[in-house]
Parts: structure tokens; C-alpha cells; sequence
């Protein structure tokens, strides 16, 4: 695994960033979180840290998805793509998977961003670094009875290398209930609001005198 995963500071703060030729590094079963039901809450809120690199006009990247391991079927799913952010889902005994995208967000500007995605019902609402949320309502409410059961999640992938996210991972947090934005907002430093951040990617900031294993990398500096 740890020819798969980099640790990287990048403008004070830490993030993770997947390399290597498995999509797969980063993922457990479904079963893992949801040990004593099987369904994916009705409403939740996904926080997320993240970096990302300016990308492509047609490229798109799964910061997380949900997949189920016997059809390699896509149950739910977060990508980010030129200058905006999709969520995916797939709503039982429905052929078409439904998609909400939320347009001119400018994730992808190699800066770091927080993003609380809340979903509510037919509502969803996307608040960027603590600033004023977005709001779109789908045609159909999310499912209340989205089974996980054979499924698994992935971090910064789809299960495949095409589409596995390309940037720095700080924090990414599935919170069941109602709109998590006001634990986060409001905070100093809105781009990196913090839930809940892995204790080792929390730590001081190296400076190359104090950590031998330090190496440039342009704003960026390769830790581990």
C-alpha cells in the first residue's frame, strides 16, 4: 500500500494522493460502516477536503463512490469535474441513474476546498467553504431503501484507474442526518473546515530542517 498512497503537504496542510496502478487501495465493504442495517441513510451530509489540479474539459474524477461488487454497478457516487461537482445515484428497480450537478463551482484550481453536500429528500445542498449554499431539487426524492448490501466503498476511484482522482484528499466524512455544514461554518479558515481530519494529516506542518524525507514538488511537498 504504501507504493499506492503518497502523503503530501501542500500550502501548510496535508492531503493524500493515490498513485500506482491499483484503483482499489483505498476501499472496504459497505458492510464495514453499516453493520447493523444495510441501507444507506435517507438523509446525510458527505464533507470533503480536497485539492485539485486544473482539469481537462471532457475529464471527470470520483472523489468516492459506492459500488456493488457482483455487477460492478455504480449505487452512489461524488465527481468533480471542470468547474463542477456531480452526485450519482442509483435508485432501486430504476434502470437510469440519476445525476445532480452543480455548475461554475471552480473546485478545480489546485486550492484547497471543503465541500458539504447535504441531501435532504428531493432536496440537495452544496456549500463551498462556508460560503452561501446551493440548492437543487431533483425529480425524485433520494431513495429511502438503497441497499449496500454487497457493495463497497472506494476512495478517489470508481474501481478503476480511469477517473481516480488525481488531487490531494485532506478529509472525507459520511454523516447520516440532516445538513453537517453548521458543525464546520463558521471556521478561520474556510477551505479546510474540519469535522473530522486523520490524525496524521493534522500534524504541524514539516519544514525540511526537522524531516530528512522532505522533497520539493513545486508548491507541494512529497512526505511519505
Amino acid at each position: 500500500m504504501i507504493n499506492q498512497i503518497q502523503m503530501v503537504q501542500s500550502r501548510g496542510s496535508r492531503g493524500l494522493r493515490l498513485v500506482g496502478a491499483v484503483a482499489s487501495v483505498l476501499s472496504f465493504p459497505a458492510s464495514q460502516i453499516f453493520s447493523n442495517c444495510d441501507y444507506f441513510p435517507a438523509e446525510f451530509s458527505l464533507v470533503a477536503t480536497i485539492k485539485t489540479p486544473s482539469l481537462a474539459q471532457k475529464r471527470s474524477e470520483y472523489i468516492f463512490s459506492v459500488v456493488e461488487e457482483a455487477s460492478d454497478s455504480l449505487l452512489l457516487g461524488l465527481r468533480v469535474s471542470k468547474n463542477r461537482l456531480h452526485f450519482l445515484a442509483t435508485p432501486p428497480g430504476v434502470g437510469e441513474r440519476s445525476r445532480l450537478s452543480f455548475k461554475d463551482v471552480g473546485l478545480d484550481d489546485n486550492r484547497w476546498h471543503t465541500v458539504v453536500l447535504a441531501v435532504t429528500g428531493p432536496y440537495a445542498t452544496l456549500t463551498i467553504d462556508c460560503g452561501l449554499p446551493l440548492e437543487l431539487k431533483q425529480v425524485q426524492s433520494f431513495p429511502g431503501a438503497l441497499s449496500t448490501r454487497g457493495s463497497r466503498f472506494f476512495i478517489g476511484s470508481r474501481r478503476r484507474l480511469r477517473g481516480r482522482f488525481s488531487g490531494l484528499l485532506r478529509q472525507l466524512v459520511l454523516l447520516p442526518g440532516s445538513d453537517a455544514t453548521p458543525r464546520l461554518c463558521p471556521a478561520s479558515d474556510p477551505g479546510l473546515a474540519e469535522l473530522s481530519v486523520p490524525q496524521v494529516l493534522k500534524s504541524t506542518p514539516l519544514q525540511p530542517k526537522d524531516h530528512e524525507a522532505v522533497y520539493p514538488y513545486g508548491e507541494e511537498e512529497l512526505l511519505l
